[in-house]
């Protein structure tokens, strides 16, 4: 029977290591001078036979370099794919979202509260066919106003000299190649139109 140093010495290597494979569970824990150095060589080749095979067991500790690296790579590559898509435009902030959400709400409310105001005296004493016709008109303005960027543009207080407000109101790509009508929203119509 050996000790830790002396069974450390008889498979060539220091006692730190030896400890080391203690704690992986690769040798067996004995007592004080209770290694067995037949013991102890044998399961030390079976170790690094599986480990040269790439088949030895993964224990906390117990790190493959190349696993490692290749980790390390794939975070450097999606960190790399992020940075590249924040700067296309890719990904917005989540108060910008807000803001933008906060004023599109907002224009839609004053439309549709200032609409009853803004039609009674036109609606006064008029025929059914004018007031639909009125109505109709209205509706049609409203909604091609909520279609222009520009609107929300100047309803968040953005509008700034340098502001590309020919950029907003463009129409988009969409993913078939073809453009999406401006802000997304259908033509309506002229507001003078309408279909019975």
């Amino acid at each position: 029977m050996a000790t830790i140093a002396e069974a450390a010495d008889h498979i060539v290597m220091s006692e730190t290591r030896f400890k080391q494979l203690l704690d992986q569970g690769v040798l067996n824990r004995r007592e004080r001078n209770g290694y067995d150095l037949k013991e102890v060589r044998e399961a030390y080749i079976r170790y690094a036979r599986l480990a040269a095979q790439g088949r030895a067991e993964k224990k906390p500790g117990n790190l493959d370099l190349a696993e490692e690296r290749a980790k390390l790579v794939e975070q450097q590559t999606e960190t790399a794919a992020f940075k590249l898509a924040v700067s296309r435009g890719e990904y917005v902030l989540a108060k910008e979202v807000t803001a933008a959400s906060e004023a599109v709400n907002g224009v839609i409310r004053e439309k549709i509260l200032t609409r009853s105001g803004k039609l009674t005296d036109a609606l006064t004493m008029r025929e059914r066919s004018d007031v639909a016709r009125i109505l109709h008109a209205e509706d049609i303005e409203i909604l091609n106003e909520l279609c222009d960027p520009i609107t929300y543009i100047r309803v968040a207080g953005s509008l700034e000299g340098d502001a590309d407000l020919s950029a907003a109101s463009r129409p988009q790509s969409d993913s078939m190649g073809g453009h999406l009508p401006v802000g997304s929203c259908e033509d309506v119509g002229d507001a003078r139109a309408l279909e019975d």
